[in-house]
């Protein structure tokens, strides 16, 4: 898999959250340009705490959800530069 390129992140931001929605090898890659200190926590491991911690796992959903949101808000900001604001139809499915 080719290495995909990140935005720059702050302090405290949550980057690979892959596993936490189910893909289970995580294969993004980043470089800093400051030092840097980043803890490495295992998806499952971090579901399972979730599970029987519920107050804990819902707020710590609830945040991962927001970074995630905003990710794909941004990624479709790109696309709109590239497509020059206009994008294929597709049909959209909501529950």
């Amino acid at each position: 898999t080719a290495p995909r390129h990140l935005p720059t992140f702050s302090a405290g931001a949550l980057l690979g959250s892959s596993p936490l929605i189910g893909r289970q090898r995580l294969y993004d890659t980043a470089h800093t340009t400051t030092p840097t200190k980043a803890i490495s926590i295992d998806g499952q491991e971090m579901l399972a705490f979730c599970e029987k911690h519920p107050d804990f796992g819902f707020e710590f959903m609830k945040r991962a959800a927001g970074v995630l949101a905003e990710r794909l808000s941004a990624t479709r900001l790109q696309i709109l530069e590239i497509c020059g604001g206009r994008l294929p139809p597709a049909q959209i499915e909501s529950d």
